[in-house]
């Protein structure tokens, strides 16, 4: 592909839709199952208009994992330093959210996809899961007043990310709560505990 014609608005346009549509035929028919002429029926694309845009199958499920990590991970970094305290902790929350949330599908294929991966691009998605799991780490051992009591905070983001992850089950946006609501009542439940204590 020319270098140069990557990244336009018109590229990145069309590979968000190509991603997009994609998730939408891998949460339904699973990675194994789809076919790249599934995606081209869906996304209204040739198949040599795809390759365009990916060479395998596998790289497209890495690219849609990718971008939903970057997505995150770059506004976490962005944005979690206007707010103090706890409410660090709620804006990640909110965030991840609206990104599961936004895009039901997506959430689906990177909880049980990435794993699909193989060679470098299961190596460069772990490592962003790792980039992103030791971010929501820190964050939470900002919060502990001190460290030496109360519950190890590795052990808290995995039980955080287990209860945000798996939303895309039982969310339903005509019978549920706003992402800012849902946001809210989950950091309540995860920062004071059910009992409110």
């Amino acid at each position: 592909m020319d270098e140069s014609a990557k990244h336009t608005p018109r590229y990145d346009q069309r590979l968000q839709h190509i991603l997009t549509k994609s998730s939408e035929v891998f949460a339904e028919k699973g990675f194994h199952h789809a076919s790249v002429r599934d995606i081209s029926s869906r996304t209204g694309i040739s198949l040599a208009g795809l390759y365009y845009y990916f060479q395998t199958k596998e790289e497209l499920l890495f690219l849609i994992i990718e971008n939903a990590f970057d997505s995150a991970l770059e506004n976490c970094k962005a944005e979690v330093n206007r707010y103090q305290g706890p409410d660090k902790v709620r804006f990640f929350i909110r965030n991840h959210l609206s990104i599961f949330i936004d895009n039901l599908q997506v959430a689906k294929v990177v909880v049980h996809e990435a794993e699909s991966l193989t060679g470098p691009y299961r190596d460069t998605v772990q490592k962003k899961q790792r980039e992103y799991f030791d971010f929501l780490v820190r964050l939470l051992e900002e919060q502990r007043s001190d460290p030496a009591a109360g519950v190890d905070c590795r052990l808290a983001a995995l039980a955080l990310l287990g209860m945000m992850n798996w939303i895309y089950t039982w969310y339903d946006p005509s019978r549920n709560q706003s992402t800012e609501e849902v946001g809210n009542a989950m950091a309540d439940i995860f920062l004071r505990g059910f009992q409110g204590a």
